[in-house]
């Protein structure tokens, strides 16, 4: 589940690191998820976060267990970087 989720392989997104309740997931750069020039759109790093989430809270499931969850919300704040 963690590292085959459709969406997340269509978009390229790969695991760096699994540990109990923590995931390293990337997306790498590509032109199709910018928003202009070079600046990657806010839906792609949404994408990523719930997609990271997703796999942080199933790395610590009890595998004997099933488990079957979504995302119901979350907030992504953006800052401006310097």
């Amino acid at each position: 589940m963690l590292a085959d989720s459709p969406f997340g392989v269509l978009r390229g997104v790969q695991t760096d690191a699994v540990g109990v309740d923590r995931v390293c997931r990337r997306l790498p750069w590509c032109p199709d998820i910018v928003t202009i020039v070079d600046v990657v759109h806010g839906g792609a790093i949404g994408a990523l976060v719930d997609i990271a989430a997703t796999a942080a809270i199933g790395s610590g499931a009890d595998l004997h267990q099933p488990t079957l969850g979504m995302t119901v919300g979350f907030t992504v704040n953006f800052l401006q970087g310097s």
